[in-house]
């Protein structure tokens, strides 16, 4: 009886090393793929980060770059579910006409941890815009909103057909 109540505590002394090391890999990949994203991008304008509601297991996250939220030409929803390890995020937009600018961008993240990074090399002012985002490790299910904005002013009917012309590349 005590050989295997030994045996017993053997094994899961085995499974808490195994556990114990995962969990360390996990957090040294972590801060590896922190450090990578980092390094890429230290010359470009980093995304404003706000929490704006949590709750028993979720984080609602805005990130804005940009400030003037004139009319939305942009707009894109997706959840991805049970994220395991870090997911990066690219973000491209380019509009149609050289006329309609990004002026600005917002970022919405639903995700169980806090730890995320948006990040821009060319920040906004353009007619194309990019970023890329980190999403955090473990992250369940993830869900993401992505809205563009502009403040220059074509006429009505010029934004509106360039957005419909977009949205259906995008969508397609």
């Amino acid at each position: 009886m005590k050989a295997l109540r030994d045996q017993e505590q053997s094994r899961l002394t085995e499974s808490f090393r195994f556990q114990y090391l995962v969990t360390s890999t996990m957090k040294l990949l972590q801060i590896v793929m922190l450090l990578v994203f980092c390094a890429k991008f230290t010359g470009g304008y980093k995304f404003v980060r706000s929490i704006l509601a949590s709750g028993a297991q979720y984080y609602k996250i805005l990130m804005t770059l940009g400030t003037c939220r004139g009319k939305l030409i942009f707009t894109e929803q997706k959840v991805w579910g049970n994220v395991k390890l870090n997911r990066i995020l690219d973000i491209y937009y380019r509009s149609d006409t050289p006329h309609i600018l990004v002026s600005r961008v917002e970022l919405t993240i639903v995700a169980n941890s806090t730890e995320c990074i948006a990040y821009s090399e060319q920040g906004v002012g353009l007619s194309s815009f990019s970023a890329s985002v980190l999403l955090p490790m473990h992250g369940g299910t993830v869900l993401y909103k992505l809205e563009v904005f502009t403040c220059s002013s074509p006429t009505t009917e010029s934004l509106e057909t360039t957005t419909e012309t977009t949205v259906n590349k995008f969508c397609a």
